[in-house]
């Protein structure tokens, strides 16, 4: 079980959190209420306009890649690169041994 300051870091990491995607959400419905009434400039609205289909299509990948399964289990990549390393290390050991009794020695 938690300890208690563990629980208490737990919740303030998490009311942070909290706020912060309210502030964010806040300042999104500010940024499409100011852009419909025409209060914002075109320059400043093209870029962050830009700003939010870029960040849409990371969410996008990011979704996919979640609903695909690709973050089901991320240490099995790396334990098949240690394999695959380990296999590749044999592998050349055995070419090196059968080069040096091909040449008698290996020198």
């Amino acid at each position: 079980m938690f300890p208690t300051w563990r629980r208490i870091v737990t919740w303030l990491v998490g009311l942070s959190v909290l706020g912060g995607g309210a502030t964010f959400c806040l300042k999104l419905y500010e940024f499409v209420r100011t852009a419909s009434s025409g209060d914002l400039p075109g320059f400043a609205f093209a870029t962050v306009f830009s700003y939010f289909v870029v960040t849409t299509g990371f969410l996008c990948l990011a979704l996919w890649a979640f609903l695909r399964g690709h973050y089901h289990d991320i240490e099995e990549p790396k334990y098949r690169l240690l394999e695959r390393e380990a296999e590749l290390d044999r592998q050349e050991a055995a070419q090196r041994a059968t080069a040096g009794t091909a040449w008698g020695g290996g020198r």
